[in-house]
């Protein structure tokens, strides 16, 4: 949008627009995101950006159009540690929850190693699809690094979703409806049964693949 309202001509490629973000549209309580992006929608169409949308996107097509420069926003992977068997990144998790209205009787396990609102949004979603969650994060509090009218509304939410929160622990294994927490201050280790799912808001990598082409 800034681009093409400044007099360049923009094409732009993608599947779909809005990215993580149009995922994170569909959560409980965050429909002011999916009016950021069809407001963004609406300014780039009026500023007479080509969108070529629907696809997966390769180095061939884009170097086709001839661009004087190209800008990636490809955005980035969730990362699940090794060891846990089964668990699924939390964006996975989320678009297939999305996609079905499928319950279940079991609890639900969400490592958090990223503490944005958009895990505690997913949180949201989880505790109605399943019996019960429990975040685990290995820093001593959640929503730290938000700011604190946001972190107050974030725990009162959770706490009204009856989700239960385990501080300095990480999950050690998992698999077979079951994980292993250790306790990252004595290392003191429980373990915790009956999940349905086990998904983690981990570390991001680029997904740059396109960058050298």
């Amino acid at each position: 949008v800034a681009a093409a309202e400044r007099g360049h001509r923009v094409t732009l490629f993608g599947t779909s627009l809005g990215g993580a973000a149009a995922l994170h549209a569909r959560l409980p309580g965050c429909d002011d995101i999916g009016r950021a992006i069809a407001h963004l929608e609406i300014r780039a169409e009026a500023a007479g950006v080509a969108m070529r949308l629907g696809r997966r996107v390769d180095a061939a097509e884009v170097l086709e159009a001839r661009p004087d420069a190209a800008v990636l926003a490809t955005g980035a992977a969730m990362q699940v540690p090794p060891g846990l068997e089964g668990a699924l990144d939390l964006r996975h998790a989320v678009a297939a929850l999305l996609a079905s209205d499928r319950r279940s009787s079991r609890r639900a396990l969400l490592l958090d190693l990223d503490a944005t609102p958009a895990t505690y949004d997913a949180a949201e979603l989880l505790a109605e699809r399943f019996a019960g969650v429990v975040i685990v994060t290995p820093r001593d509090a959640v929503a730290r690094d938000s700011p604190l009218v946001v972190a107050q509304g974030i725990l009162r939410r959770l706490a009204q979703r009856r989700v239960t929160i385990l501080t300095c622990r990480t999950v050690a294994r998992s698999g077979d409806g079951t994980a292993e927490l250790r306790h990252v201050l004595t290392g003191e280790v429980e373990t915790l049964q009956g999940l349905g799912l086990v998904a983690v808001a981990g570390a991001r990598v680029p997904r740059d693949a396109l960058a050298a082409p």
